[in-house]
């Protein structure tokens, strides 16, 4: 398998998994985002790994925009849609795709 198809691959498991547990949340809360975000920083440990990701999905995107001439406004904007409406598990492998299908 090439690197190319591992990140694509990636970033199909970086969807599924995090949807996976958000969206019966999601469903059974009747969208309680307020709830979500209580959820989240309920303890110590929910507090690190929330602002773990924070900063993850902040200095993806500071990277992803640093490659805006290279991989074009498309390819950025599906990082950028893709880490804040899923998560870094998906951004991260994306924008890796990206790259290797650029440099192929």
């Amino acid at each position: 398998m090439s690197r190319k198809h591992l990140y694509l691959a990636l970033t199909v498991i970086g969807i599924i998994m995090p949807y996976s547990y958000f969206v019966p949340w999601f469903l059974g809360n009747a969208g309680d985002l307020a709830g979500f975000f209580a959820l989240a920083t309920a303890n110590p440990i929910a507090t690190m790994l929330t602002w773990d990701i924070g900063i993850s999905a902040l200095v993806l995107v500071v990277f992803a925009l640093a490659h805006l001439t290279q991989l074009g406004v498309g390819k950025i904007v599906a990082v950028i849609a893709g880490t804040f409406l899923i998560g870094v598990s998906c951004g991260l492998p994306l924008l890796l795709y990206f790259r290797e299908s650029d440099a192929a």
